[in-house]
């Protein structure tokens, strides 16, 4: 009984053999399950069933000197040799284990999140600085699919699927219903694009939510699936997050960062954890976001985190903020000033009336002007303070 991955493969290469049909000539034959277990036999990590049956279905495609001598069928992405990927892999485990006897410091900058996640670099790009990695992790039950671009340094998403199932359905979907299309050069149509990933991709919250539970706050691979837990609107996450925010206190954060020795970002996760519980908008975030919001700063990072906080206040509405929100317009930035007086604002609590007047005396003019539109608000909200404005 042929599976939902290879039909959507055979969907693919139909549609390649419709449009492009020179690209097939570029692609290896299958392996089979035995060749390809003499291939995985003795790695510390486990092949999914998925990977196998990629490889069966195909064993990748060939690197070309040009950019057309090879088969880019998963818009404008194609995929290697399992025996190079193996190749690259027992030579890591080498690199890894002969620096570790060495007792060199900081091992796994080889590879980010070695302790956690084997990165699998199976799908390469149109150009060629751009890379696809499969996660493999032995608690996580998914293993979701990570396209990146490494430039000057810098590290950025460009597209993600739970799984090779739902990243093949996808991608054959909007070969079919034209949002891929390849003409003089490969396009796409972005908003039917993103409508066809949400249909297939819905659990990659799941993944995030494991993600949490397991404690991965720090670090690249929590600011790829951060969006996704504001867009899936998962109410199940509104607690792992809370007590994320709970424990992630300043010895925390830095030992979080230690463990990941991801050499492109250090971050404080406290910032995106409280933007994420304010556009929730569930209620059980405010004490947490309270506590945020009157922690002392520890580093540079402290004062964005203060922001979040406010913002996520403000997001959510309830009174019981007002109080830490007007103790926070004596902070020394003026950023933080200005988003707790939108906060107050969006509040609307009669209690900030004073403070939001002086507030209309701040010297940073962001300040001000958030006082001015809070006032509005206040005077929308209780027509009797009209004549109490100060202007």
């Amino acid at each position: 009984m042929t599976s939902e991955l290879t039909k959507a493969l055979n969907r693919i290469l139909s549609w390649i053999e419709r449009h492009e049909p020179s690209w097939i000539e570029y692609l290896y034959p299958g392996l089979s399950k035995d060749e390809i277990d003499d291939l995985v036999r003795d790695l510390p990590i486990q092949f999914s069933p998925e990977l196998y049956e990629l490889y069966q279905w195909r064993n990748g495609a060939v690197e070309g000197d040009e950019w057309k001598e090879t088969a880019w069928i998963f818009h404008s992405w194609t995929f290697r040799p399992l025996q190079e990927i193996v190749a690259e892999l027992r030579q890591d485990i080498f690199t890894h284990q002969t620096l570790q006897t060495d007792n060199i410091a900081n091992v796994d900058i080889i590879k980010p999140y070695w302790k956690d996640f084997k990165y699998l670099n199976i799908f390469y790009h149109i150009l060629w600085e751009d890379n696809g990695y499969v996660l493999i992790n032995n608690i996580l039950i998914f293993c979701p699919i990570i396209f990146q671009r490494l430039e000057e340094g810098e590290l950025t998403l460009l597209e993600k699927y739970t799984s090779l199932t739902s990243m093949m359905l996808t991608i054959a979907e909007c070969y079919e219903a034209g949002a891929y299309f390849i003409g003089d050069y490969i396009s796409r149509n972005p908003e039917k694009e993103y409508q066809i990933w949400r249909k297939y991709n819905f659990q990659i919250i799941e993944f995030a939510l494991q993600a949490i539970q397991q404690g991965s706050l720090c670090g690249r691979f929590f600011t790829y699936f951060s969006n996704d837990l504001i867009e899936f609107k998962e109410p199940r996450t509104v607690e792992p997050l809370i007590q994320g925010l709970q424990l992630l206190n300043h010895q925390n954060v830095e030992r979080l960062n230690q463990q990941n020795n991801d050499p492109f970002l250090y971050y404080d996760p406290k910032e995106e954890v409280a933007r994420i519980l304010g556009e929730l908008g569930d209620t059980r975030a405010v004490p947490v976001l309270i506590a945020t919001l009157k922690d002392d700063c520890h580093n540079n990072w402290d004062y964005a985190t203060k922001v979040s906080a406010a913002k996520a206040l403000g997001q959510l509405k309830d009174e019981q903020a007002t109080y830490p929100l007007i103790e926070a317009l004596q902070n020394s930035e003026g950023e933080v000033r200005h988003m707790a007086v939108w906060a107050l604002g969006e509040i609307g609590d009669l209690r900030a009336v004073d403070s939001l007047t002086d507030a209309l005396r701040d010297s940073d003019y962001r300040v001000k002007q958030a006082a001015n539109e809070a006032w509005d608000k206040l005077a929308a909200k209780f027509p009797e303070i009209d004549e109490e404005i100060p202007f």
